[in-house]
């Protein structure tokens, strides 16, 4: 799926779970293909249509807002669920490299997303794949100077607030 959306998509990148497990680290399974573009989600939308007719598949609408596009796309007993998601942000590496014919988010800029994410989300898979990113050389400092570039509200302290499971947030 991943080889006929680029050939057909070029804007677009593979970040997050998926890029680090399939390209960088290969630590974890993952279920889910993070795509995301600076610019307009459209022609991503288009170019995965495209692809799920060309492969056979159905493609079901799961979530839209205005920067982001949930679908399943499922052929046979296969699935595969893609998120569409326009990145607003400012990006540490504005070319990422292709890999394969797959353009590909560096690690170093997931890992500073992950930590982003975290404020919002604490789910173990992010904590695994940060494990994963420092044990492969990435180094936590860089990355929190990174992330509170991306989203101010990320500092030490904010991050460990989150992190330390405080029953009185929930």
């Amino acid at each position: 799926m991943l080889d006929a959306f680029f050939r057909k998509e070029k804007r677009f990148f593979l970040t997050g779970g998926a890029a680090l497990a399939g390209f960088h680290l290969g630590h974890r399974e993952t279920d889910d293909l993070d795509l995301f573009v600076t610019e307009v989600l459209e022609e991503g939308l288009a170019a995965l249509g495209a692809v799920a007719r060309d492969l056979g598949a159905t493609s079901e609408e799961i979530l839209t807002t205005p920067d982001f596009r949930r679908r399943l796309l499922r052929r046979d007993r296969e699935s595969v669920i893609v998120d569409l998601v326009r990145e607003r942000v400012s990006q540490m590496f504005p070319d990422k490299p292709v890999i394969a014919g797959i353009r590909v988010d560096p690690a170093e800029e997931i890992m500073a997303n992950k930590l982003c994410t975290l404020l919002a989300r604490a789910e173990v898979r992010d904590l695994v794949d940060l494990r994963a990113l420092e044990g492969a050389g990435l180094g936590l400092p860089e990355a929190l100077r990174a992330g509170a570039q991306k989203d101010r509200a990320l500092t030490p302290a904010q991050l460990a607030w989150v992190l330390s499971g405080d029953p009185d947030r929930r």
